[in-house]
């Protein structure tokens, strides 16, 4: 068992589309949500560092909008998840997302 704040795991795609940072971020917390449930983890704290996407993720409102369907599938995985959190972290702090995002231009560089 790990104690609380360990990291345990990172992942990173690739997204073929416009999208807006917060369309995007909630991109990609469907995709890590979608990938965690794969994985079968239970007690899950996904860190996003947009807090309007964390926000939001909690209210229940109607938006028809790319991001507003991004959101409602992010809330119907983690009301059927209910030992997943999502929780803000400062840009400064969260250093495993920078790492992972700077890895991952460097490898799609090297490809180029």
């Amino acid at each position: 068992m790990l104690a609380a704040g360990n990291f345990v795991t990172a992942m990173t795609t690739l997204c073929d589309a416009i999208l807006t940072p917060a369309e995007g971020e909630a991109w990609g917390l469907l995709q890590g949500i979608n990938w965690i449930v794969m994985m079968g983890y239970r007690k899950v704290i996904f860190e996003l560092d947009c807090k309007t996407v964390v926000d939001h993720v909690y209210k229940e409102n109607l938006d028809c909008s790319e991001y507003g369907l991004l959101l409602h599938e992010c809330r119907i995985l983690l009301k059927s998840h209910n030992d997943y959190d999502v929780a803000f972290a400062k840009r400064q702090a969260n250093r495993s997302a920078h790492a992972l995002a700077v890895l991952f231009i460097v490898v799609l560089l090297l490809l180029l």
